[in-house]
């Protein structure tokens, strides 16, 4: 006879692992954590597959535990709830409750534009693919270089200006803005989605009362010089905008 405690602990821990490869095989892992944790979440799985082949030793065994359903429903719910419920963006929830960073400098003191004063570390990495690209008088922007155009762009915006600039995001307005101004923001997960924070570039755009908060844009033009509560910034003024879909990973990662 089945031991009912051991199948219910085997199906536990198997799941789980199931979990975790489904997430690093599928890329929606990359919605958790950053990539680079990606190698201790297939540790963890692959532990939890020993693990599980440990006590389906007792599958058949006497023995039982005065453990009920009750007891291990509080590992099942969040097993069945991870397989059944997909990952949503917590984009707006963290803008409203965090704020949006918008004012860099090279001392990593941080100007947000809400309730909580979150710092984001930019790392110093040497890869070219992480490095702000100039063509001509154009600033090409990437998922991977991201946050280094933007510390750049922070601390030296005389250098920059009027230099023609394009990226994606969705639109964020803070209580504060007017109808045509706006922030191009993007998810930045520094190690797991606990700790998101949005970050991004304010966007003066004529057409922007059309815009809706959420919304994914793809904005292009000019960096230009501006102040915003007394903090100079960079500022795109807007040539061209126009409504995408939402990116397969919709996050980005120092």
């Amino acid at each position: 006879m089945i031991n009912k405690d051991t199948l219910i602990k085997t199906f536990i821990t198997a799941g789980y692992a199931a979990f975790m490869l489904y997430l690093l095989m599928t890329d929606r892992i990359a919605m958790y954590v950053h990539p680079k944790m990606n190698r201790y979440v297939l540790a963890c799985a692959l532990l939890l597959i020993v693990i599980t082949l440990v006590i389906s030793k007792d599958l058949f065994s006497h023995t039982h535990s005065h453990k009920g359903l009750g007891f291990y429903s509080i590992f099942l719910i969040p097993l069945l709830l991870g397989f059944f419920i997909q990952p949503v963006s917590l984009a707006s929830v963290v803008a409203q409750n965090r704020g949006v960073t918008i004012n860099k400098k090279a001392t990593n003191s941080t100007g947000i534009l809400s309730k909580q004063n979150d710092t984001v570390v930019i790392q110093e990495v040497d890869k070219k693919e992480y490095e702000m690209k100039i063509s001509g008088d154009e600033i090409i922007v990437t998922d991977r270089n991201y946050i280094n155009t933007l510390d750049k762009l922070f601390m030296d915006t005389k250098k920059y200006e009027n230099k023609t600039i394009e990226l994606t995001g969705f639109v964020f307005r803070d209580k504060d803005f007017n109808d045509t101004s706006f922030i191009a923001a993007r998810s930045l997960i520094t190690c797991c989605a606990a700790d998101t924070s949005i970050v991004g570039l304010i966007c003066e755009y004529n057409d922007g009362k059309q815009l809706k908060n959420d919304t994914w844009i793809k904005v292009k033009g000019k960096i230009k010089d501006t102040s915003f509560n007394g903090q100079q910034m960079p500022m795109i003024v807007v040539e061209k905008c126009e409504e995408i879909e939402k990116p397969k990973n919709e996050y980005i990662y120092p």
